[in-house]
């Protein structure tokens, strides 16, 4: 399923995993680059999993790619390695922050971290920390925020956490494709590079999101201890009836907080230029009335 959109791509398809020494060394060879995207990113998953995933099929992988002689490596990481941005703002000399809301993003600081370690061991290894994404692609817990647009335009989401003034970064997903292409082109080993968008509020999103469709739908400011007290009951659910929670504590706790994150490194030394919310959001909902499931 993964990759019936990528099937025009003149590319050879090799079905294995990062957790696979052996076909890792099958799918370097002969090859001069690799990025890694791969990651286990589900919101309610066994540490253990994300753990081996996550950081021990990186450090595979890096070391694959030592042994292959590839000449650069992209490691795509995430915004949320940094933490909350409080009052100011994150860029690349923003130290990797003690707050992780969930496992997911513990791991991938620590992931990120083992990437640059191997950086200034003498490996060519660049990084890329994209922000919220959004846009046309699969509808899983990967492309959460498209998720919650289709909620949005069926009606089904009404929810703001808090006061609605909590400040988020959401990229357009071939940004972050292109970004990470001129990571590979342009970026120095060593070197960290934000790949976001706009900096903006849960209110002002879903207000735009409203215009941009044409079916504005009331929403309703929800306080944290609320949301923290419901969260937490899905999660009790979830656990007693072995599904996924539609939301966690953790989350919650990450969406009332600022994320205020700058991009103008990638801009200044890659030639990195994001799409404007307002036209990624209207390719967003074009592409989502043309699914079968989008009534």
């Amino acid at each position: 399923e993964k990759r019936n959109d990528l099937l025009h791509l003149p590319v050879q398809w090799i079905k294995g995993s990062v957790e696979d020494p052996d076909c890792l060394e099958k799918g370097m060879s002969d090859c001069e680059a690799v990025i890694h995207a791969a990651a286990f990113a589900g919101i309610y998953a066994p540490v253990n999993k994300i753990m081996e995933v996550n950081y021990y099929g990186t450090s595979l992988v890096l070391d694959k790619a030592r042994q292959s002689g590839i000449k650069k490596i992209v490691y795509v990481s995430s915004a949320g390695v940094f933490g909350p941005s409080g009052n100011g703002i994150t860029d690349e000399t923003t130290v990797n922050g003690s707050f992780y809301a969930t496992p997911y993003d513990k791991i991938k600081s620590m992931t990120e971290d083992l990437a640059l370690e191997y950086a200034r061991a003498g490996l060519p290894v660049v990084v890329v920390n994209p922000t919220r994404l959004y846009g046309p692609g699969l509808m899983n817990e990967a492309n959460s925020v498209t998720l919650l647009i289709l909620k949005y335009l069926r009606g089904q989401w009404k929810f703001i956490p808090g006061n609605g003034k909590a400040i988020g970064n959401y990229v357009f997903i071939s940004d972050v494709a292109r970004g990470i292409k001129m990571a590979l082109e342009k970026g120095k080993p060593g070197e960290k590079y934000i790949l976001g968008g706009e900096n903006i509020s849960f209110d002002e999103f879903f207000n735009l999101l409203g215009k941009i469709a044409g079916r504005k739908h009331p929403m309703i400011h929800v306080p944290y201890p609320v949301m923290i007290s419901v969260s937490s009951l899905l999660l009790a659910w979830a656990m007693l009836t072995r599904t996924r929670p539609p939301i966690t504590p953790g989350l919650i706790r990450k969406y009332v907080q600022n994320w205020n994150v700058s991009s103008n490194k990638a801009i200044r030394e890659l030639g990195y230029q994001p799409t404007p919310l307002k036209e990624g959001l209207q390719i967003t909902i074009n592409w989502l009335k043309n699914l079968s499931s989008y009534a």
